[in-house]
């Protein structure tokens, strides 16, 4: 918060599920994940 690390999260577990929800193969906005990518 205002430019502040609150917290981290390790792990490339929680990385990946993190991502997955934006540019994964299953993405619930396919013109989001899209546009993420430059497609």
């Amino acid at each position: 918060m205002k430019g502040k690390v609150c917290g981290t999260i390790p792990g490339k577990d929680f990385a990946d599920a993190l991502f997955s929800i934006y540019i994964g193969n299953n993405a619930g906005l396919p013109r989001i994940r899209d546009g993420l990518l430059g497609r």
